[in-house]
């Protein structure tokens, strides 16, 4: 029997892009490692609780650690609160600035993504990460590609010797990553917080740029 990505390079008369097969094995409700700007995370459909479930198990992460939600900036109000001094952070953020925001959640259907956490946490980048969102046209949740508590990967190599067969794809990157996981801020503070440091974006590049929007 041909799978579903067999077939559609038998309808197309090429293999999909990796992208492309990520996209539809993420549709799925499979498990893929894909790059960022700086690491390899671990990605799956944000609404799936047994792709969820299959992420934490797979980086031996307890059930109760919220994912981070990766959706555009437009489709953040639908799955965040965000007043009108938040949504000018975002602008000035997203995606220019390779950052992850904490605010205050909705009700909505991320529950198995974001777990008991009053927050989400929201990033968006135009790297592979951010194609492959669009490619799949749901809210992802990623993890960094490491077990919990080591060191995330930056090579697609590593992260297949450390994942194996626990993750169903995995989409090369080319040149390896920094290895340095994004910095965090909350925005739901005034003024903003740091949440968790990057050396490669420093918090106060992140003041700097929201300062001069008056935003700080």
């Amino acid at each position: 029997m041909l799978s579903l990505l067999e077939k559609i390079a038998r309808v197309t008369g090429s293999a999909p892009t990796p992208l492309v097969q990520a996209a539809k094995i993420i549709q799925q409700g499979g498990l893929v490692i894909v790059p960022t700007h700086s690491i390899y995370v671990l990605a799956c459909s944000a609404f799936s609780v047994q792709a969820t479930a299959r992420l934490r198990r797979a980086k031996q992460s307890p059930a109760t650690k919220p994912l981070t939600i990766v959706v555009d900036k437009d489709a953040i109000a639908s799955y965040a609160h965000v007043d009108q001094r938040q949504s000018q952070i975002i602008d000035c953020i997203v995606p220019h600035m390779p950052v992850s925001m904490w605010l205050k959640k909705k009700t909505h259907g991320l529950d198995a993504a974001i777990a008991h956490s009053d927050a989400v946490v929201m990033y968006f980048q135009e790297t592979e990460i951010g194609q492959l969102y669009k490619q799949c046209g749901c809210p992802l949740a990623i993890s960094s590609a490491n077990m919990a508590g080591g060191t995330p990967v930056d090579t697609v190599n590593d992260a297949k010797a450390l994942f194996g067969n626990d993750v169903d794809y995995y989409v090369g990157g080319g040149d390896q990553r920094s290895g340095e996981p994004t910095a965090h801020i909350d925005i739901r503070e005034t003024p903003i917080r740091l949440k968790r440091a990057a050396t490669a974006n420093p918090f106060s590049v992140v003041q700097a740029v929201l300062s001069a929007h008056h935003l700080d």
